[in-house]
């Protein structure tokens, strides 16, 4: 009888031992924090978490941004007005000034040529820097000059045999949809966009299996701000309704920041309206 007893009572002290040693590390541990875990604590879901908090990467984060959504957005530009246009002259424009006006003529060629910008010599059209012209030779970046405007091109002669001119500009040809990059369909010989298709076109070019295709744009669900943060891609974009939405800029400062634009000529990045409510 007392043998019976030892045996029952060592199975009993088993089975009550056996959930503990299966927890294994305290990161693998179920969340047992009274009201929810905190910042920085681990989790497994969302409701692991205090209120106001998500489960991201399996710790606790700050789940919602104080972003209130602006009818601005980012806009890369070439230009505000003609004289934004004017490249930067080379560093070798003083020699070519000073030895022009020692009396050599060869150097004042090079310098009005590579040193000389006037605000006639180009328009600003469309954000665009477009440099004006009489004939083709006016051109300073090669191409054909087209009512007064140089372009890349006045005909699909111009731009060789893999290319076709679209808009007085060379663009790659294609025969098929298969020549053409994502959400962009082989038109009359030129791919076009015309968005997404199905889901899984959003899910491969999204990196989320999560995102669908509706109305022909990829849109990500969500249910906290921290899952549409994109930091290292400079996104500003928060939950609004169920999907991580875009909430506008707020400077132009900001969105040369956002679009990584390398400072060149001129203006490179503004925020305003969207063309369409301007």
């Amino acid at each position: 009888m007392i043998e019976l007893r030892t045996r029952i009572f060592g199975l009993l002290f088993v089975a009550f031992a056996l959930p503990t040693a299966a927890c294994g590390d305290d990161d693998e541990k179920p969340v047992t924090v009274t009201g929810g875990a905190q910042r920085g604590e681990s989790c497994r879901a969302h409701y692991d978490c205090a209120a106001g908090l998500a489960c991201m990467d399996r710790r606790c984060s700050v789940s919602d941004f104080p972003l209130v959504p602006i009818q601005r957005e980012c806009v890369s530009v070439e230009c505000q007005n003609p004289k934004d246009c004017c490249p930067t002259p080379p560093a070798s424009c003083p020699t070519y000034k000073a030895n022009c006006d020692a009396g050599i003529t060869s150097y004042c060629t090079l310098y009005e040529t590579n040193c000389v910008c006037t605000e006639a010599d180009w328009t600003c059209e469309n954000d665009l820097c477009v440099e004006n012209c009489t004939t083709s030779s006016d051109c300073s970046s090669g191409g054909s000059c087209v009512n007064s405007r140089c372009a890349d091109c006045a005909s699909d002669d111009d731009c060789g045999t893999s290319s076709v001119c679209k808009d007085q500009r060379c663009v790659p040809k294609c025969e098929s949809n298969d020549d053409c990059q994502y959400f962009h369909d082989c038109v009359a010989g030129t791919c076009v966009d015309v968005g997404c298709k199905t889901t899984r076109e959003c899910q491969a070019a999204m990196s989320n299996v999560l995102s669908v295709c509706v109305e022909s744009e990829c849109h990500t669900p969500c249910q906290s701000d921290i899952e549409c943060d994109k930091p290292r891609d400079y996104g500003y974009s928060k939950c609004i309704n169920g999907s991580c939405t875009d909430v506008g800029c707020e400077s132009d400062e900001e969105c040369r920041i956002l679009l990584k634009v390398q400072a060149g000529r001129g203006v490179d990045a503004v925020c305003r309206e969207p063309a369409a409510t301007r």
